[in-house]
């Protein structure tokens, strides 16, 4: 099953996101080389200056923001066959980074909130013992993996979707679960949807990850176009998690 997947599937999957990204190649060239120019060229001494240190996180965050709602709404429209004019991207961005914002938090405090409670159950568990630290970085680290897995369409949603255009079904109608489907509508929505298909999206969520620690372990003379061809492959796995998205959006309407 596994060779069938890794000899048949992902590469289908993967061309199928190709197919989308390179729609906007050159566009998608030109972001990887600046970020990681960009990346490589901040001053050193950040660190020690607090003022610039602070400034440099502000304008990487607004940043970072701007080129993940804009990238979304590309992917998008390239997957439709449509064009994204320059006011649909800027009023988009405008609209939607402060919420992907406020969500991505809420994200990462779940999944790193819960690997961390993990990670402290095993030390109180099996403290004093050899395996103590590699078991519990292993546990938080699938713990980890496992709520962003669940939650890896949450971006999509954000950026694409309001409350009032899901489909029946993606927000729980009574209970309790009413309540937070209201407040954090956008991650209830990627668990339900992700429901069945968990299995199959979880390369393309931890891919970038392993890719990340594959690259930093080659020497700085590789560094900048490694980093490209990084960015290009991550843009790639977006592209395939974002079929997977609209794949089983279709299938429920």
């Amino acid at each position: 099953m596994f060779t069938n997947w890794l000899l048949t599937v992902f590469p289908a999957e993967m061309k199928r996101g190709w197919d989308v990204v390179r729609v906007n190649l050159g566009l998608w060239l030109a972001l990887s080389t600046l970020i990681t120019v960009v990346r490589h060229s901040l001053p050193q001494t950040a660190a020690d200056d607090r003022t610039l240190a602070i400034g440099l996180t502000v304008a990487g965050t607004l940043a970072t923001l701007a080129i993940l709602v804009a990238t979304i709404t590309l992917l998008d429209h390239a997957a439709r066959g449509q064009r994204a004019t320059s006011e649909k991207i800027i009023s988009t961005c405008l609209s939607r980074a402060l919420p992907l914002f406020v969500y991505a938090m809420v994200t990462v405090a779940t999944c790193s909130g819960a690997a961390s409670l993990i990670m402290l159950g095993v030390r109180l568990l099996i403290a004093d013992t050899p395996i103590v630290d590699n078991t519990a970085a292993a546990l938080g680290m699938l713990i980890y993996l496992s709520l962003l897995v669940r939650f890896c369409f949450f971006p999509y949603f954000t950026v694409l979707r309001s409350r009032g255009e899901l489909e029946k079904g993606l927000l729980p109608e009574t209970g309790a679960g009413r309540a937070l489907g209201l407040v954090v509508w956008p991650l209830v929505a990627s668990a339900r949807l992700g429901d069945g298909i968990r299995w199959r999206i979880l390369p393309y969520v931890a891919l970038p990850y392993a890719l990340r620690l594959a690259v930093s372990g080659f020497p700085a003379a590789f560094s900048v176009p490694l980093d490209i061809a990084y960015w290009i492959v991550v843009l790639v796995t977006q592209a395939v998690l974002l079929n997977y998205f609209r794949d089983a959006l279709a299938a429920r309407s």
